[in-house]
């Protein structure tokens, strides 16, 4: 289930900075309407989760914790001293665009991930060690794993380096230079 910062800090069960709603209307904005069958409930939630633990673990924010004060504030954003890319203060207990923006953008990965049981930050399967799966056969069972194989855990590889340089563009008015998301592992299929 998702817990969404409402912009005061004060949950500190908040695992994700926009509603199922919200993330849905993004894509429908742009034009690419996310099918709701194939994006249900659960999984758009924990792509929603899985997209705000990247945001968390990728980037080294500008400014500080808007509610440095209070240990209840678990996320990164709110935040006071960060300005958008127009120049104008961000306000200090709001969410900017360009981080829901990313936050939809991981998220319907994350989600197409899931489906294929995946994860961007934790493959769970024991099996990491034998590669990628590109083959389920059920009679006979069958299974091939690609030649690629994970090095940390991740199904980070399968990001292109253009949607990182999107994600990083997105971010890059509330980002530290050193912080971006980038393809450490690229598999070959």
């Amino acid at each position: 289930m998702i817990i969404v910062e409402d912009g005061t800090g004060s949950n500190p069960l908040a695992n994700s900075y926009q509603t199922l709603d919200t993330f849905r209307e993004y894509f429908t904005t742009k034009g690419t309407a996310l099918v709701v069958s194939k994006y249900t409930d659960v999984i758009a939630e924990a792509g929603l989760i899985e997209a705000t633990k990247i945001l968390e673990i990728k980037y080294s924010w500008l400014g500080t914790l808007s509610y440095i004060d209070s240990p209840l504030q678990p996320l990164s954003w709110p935040r006071n001293g960060v300005s958008d890319h127009r120049g104008l203060t961000v306000v200090s207990n709001t969410i900017p665009s360009a981080i829901l923006q990313a936050q939809a953008e991981i998220a319907k990965l994350a989600c197409d991930e899931i489906i294929n049981g995946r994860s961007l930050t934790f493959n769970s399967s024991a099996e990491v060690d034998l590669g990628v799966v590109i083959e389920n056969t059920l009679g006979d069972l069958t299974q091939k794993y690609s030649a690629s194989r994970f090095t940390d855990s991740s199904a980070e590889g399968y990001l292109s380096s253009s949607f990182c340089s999107y994600i990083n563009l997105l971010l890059k008015s509330f980002i530290r230079s050193s912080s971006k998301f980038q393809v450490i592992n690229t598999a070959i299929i």
